[in-house]
C-alpha cells in the first residue's frame, strides 16, 4: 500500500514493484512448505522458487535505476543484467546452502551445519536426489532425525562428500562466478562472499576431535 501512495514513480514501476513483493512471498512460503512437508521438487523447481525468493528482491533496484537515471547504457543492457541478477540469486542461495554446511566460518558464526538441525529441503538435498546419487536415500533418511550431534552431522556430510555432491557443486558455484562475470565485472562483490572445497579435516578442527 505504501508504494501506492509514492508520486515520484510511475504506476508501471508500482505494479512491477508489487509484483516482485508477491512473488518473494510465494518464493518464501514455498521454502517453508518443502522443508515442512519434506517434499523434494524437481531441480527447474526448486530454482524457480530460489528466483522468487531472491531475484525478486534484485530486479526492483534494476527497474528503478533504468527508471531514475534514464541511463541508455543500462536501459540497453536490460535483458543481460536481469539475467545476470536472475544468475546471481542462484548463486547466492546455493552458496549459502553449501558454506552452511561445509565452512568452518560460518559455522563459527551460525553453529555447526544449522540447515541439517531444521531437516532443511536445501538446494543440495534436491540436486542429489533429483540425480539420484549414491547413497541418497540414505542421506535423506539421516535428515529426519532429531536433535542430531555432532558426530550424526559429520555422517550425512561424508556421504555427500563420498558421493561426489560437495564437488559438484562447488563446481556448479564456479560456472555461475563465471557466467556473471562474462555479463557483468562484478570481482569486487565476490570478493566479499566467498566459498571453500570442501575438506573434511574442516570438521576436526572445529570440533577438535
Amino acid at each position: 500500500k505504501e508504494i501506492n501512495k509514492r508520486t515520484d514513480l510511475s504506476e508501471e514501476i508500482k505494479h512491477n514493484i508489487t509484483e516482485y513483493i508477491y512473488y518473494a512471498h510465494i518464493g518464501q512460503g514455498l521454502d517453508i512448505y518443502y522443508t515442512e512437508h519434506k517434499i523434494i521438487p524437481p531441480i527447474h523447481k526448486y530454482e524457480e522458487l530460489i528466483e522468487y525468493k531472491t531475484g525478486m528482491l534484485f530486479y526492483p533496484i534494476l527497474d528503478l535505476m533504468v527508471f531514475k537515471t534514464n541511463n541508455k547504457i543500462i536501459e540497453n543492457k536490460n535483458d543481460e543484467i536481469r539475467t545476470c541478477l536472475k544468475k546471481f540469486a542462484l548463486f547466492f542461495q546455493i552458496r549459502d546452502d553449501y558454506i552452511n554446511i561445509t565452512s568452518k566460518k560460518y559455522w563459527e558464526e551460525r553453529g555447526f551445519c544449522q540447515d541439517f538441525d531444521e531437516k532443511k529441503i536445501s538446494y543440495l538435498i534436491t540436486f542429489c536426489t533429483n540425480n539420484k546419487m549414491d547413497k541418497f536415500k540414505k542421506i535423506n533418511k539421516l535428515m529426519e532425525k532429531d536433535n542430531k550431534t555432532n558426530k550424526y552431522k559429520i555422517r550425512i556430510i561424508k556421504l555427500m562428500y563420498d558421493n561426489g555432491l560437495l564437488n559438484i557443486i562447488y563446481s556448479l558455484l564456479d560456472e555461475l562466478k563465471k557466467e556473471i562475470l562474462n555479463i557483468l565485472n562484478l570481482e569486487a562483490i565476490f570478493a566479499k562472499l566467498p566459498y571453500e572445497k570442501f575438506n573434511m579435516d574442516n570438521i576436526h578442527d572445529y570440533l577438535h576431535i
